[in-house]
């Protein structure tokens, strides 16, 4: 197990590492002066020379680079190139914000789809099981700003049970995390399905049923914990699609997210925001499936002790 676990954290440090040096190098890749690029139209030569200081633009790669990645690694993430604004301060704030969003869809994604991959697997070519199939299509085939649309038009304007926008509380968060967890629900449960059916047709399963064991007790007891196995790594991916991809969700809803940030700052190219925002969403990628792989361990001794 400690071996698994340095070797993970070795490789989760590789990939921070090369995650900055091409999130840095953005600048590199646009084309024409990036002073230019961020100063835009009828800039003053001054105000032009004074974003090429400040993002040491007449530097050597190396130097810029070590100099971008201390001030980081010390927690000073720079100014924005627009605003002039601390670059920590506009993404804090956002930062916690879909967090939120993010840890009420995955919990709803989790809770709802291995509920109705359990239910399809226990029921299999029945009604109910192709009931909860159909769910999980529209799920995956639905677009967000449709579901997310329909949910503003028949919750908040017809019934008005709901807000539409952030009013605070935890009402405001409804909408937008049904919303960005729907497509998660659909393809948790469609693996929870797969793999709890293959896991009932082994041996030992099928032994116990002879034995008088009932589908229920079985895929409850023994069955589910096998089957989780590859429905954890999904979960986690699915928790970092949520982090990085609420673009669509946080537009329709107007909440103030990453999603919608990064956005912003591409249209704005506002450079050193957004270096910040890739290695930062990398960075949760990456430790979330670091954290899969430590779940891995715990859930199968078999690699716990390999």
């Amino acid at each position: 197990m400690l071996r698994l676990l340095l070797y993970r954290v070795l490789g989760l440090a590789v990939i921070l590492v090369l995650v900055s040096v091409i999130s840095f190098s953005i600048t590199y890749v646009v084309p024409g002066d990036v002073a230019l690029v961020i100063a835009g139209p009828g800039a003053s030569q001054a105000s032009i020379e004074k974003i090429r200081s400040d993002l040491l633009l007449d530097e050597p790669f190396l130097v810029r680079y070590g100099t971008w990645l201390g001030s980081v690694m010390r927690g000073d993430l720079g100014a924005s190139a627009i605003t002039r604004q601390p670059v920590a301060e506009i993404v804090g704030f956002r930062l916690v914000n879909t967090m939120k969003l993010a840890l009420a869809g995955i919990v709803l994604a989790i809770v709802l789809g291995i509920a109705l991959g359990l239910v399809a697997a226990l029921y299999r070519n029945s009604l109910v099981d192709y009931g909860a199939m159909l769910v999980s299509v529209l799920g995956i085939s639905a677009p967000v700003f449709w579901v997310g649309l329909m949910l503003i038009y028949v919750f908040s304007v017809r019934l008005r049970w709901l807000p539409i926008t952030d009013q605070g509380g935890v009402a405001h968060l409804i909408l937008p995390a049904i919303t960005i967890g729907m497509y998660s629900v659909a393809v948790i449960a469609r693996v929870t399905r797969f793999n709890l059916l293959e896991v009932l047709g082994r041996d030992y399963i099928r032994t116990a049923k002879a034995k008088g064991a009932s589908t229920a007790r079985m895929s409850l007891k023994h069955a589910l914990k096998n089957a989780l196995i590859p429905v954890v790594t999904v979960i986690g991916l699915q928790f970092g699609y949520l982090m990085g991809g609420a673009v669509l969700t946080e537009t329709v809803f107007a909440y103030p997210g990453i999603g919608r940030l990064f956005a912003d700052v591409v249209f704005t190219r506002d450079f050193p925001v957004m270096q910040i925002l890739m290695l930062l969403l990398a960075a949760i990628f990456a430790v979330t499936n670091f954290l899969v792989d430590i779940s891995y361990a715990l859930l199968d001794p078999r690699i716990r002790h390999a």
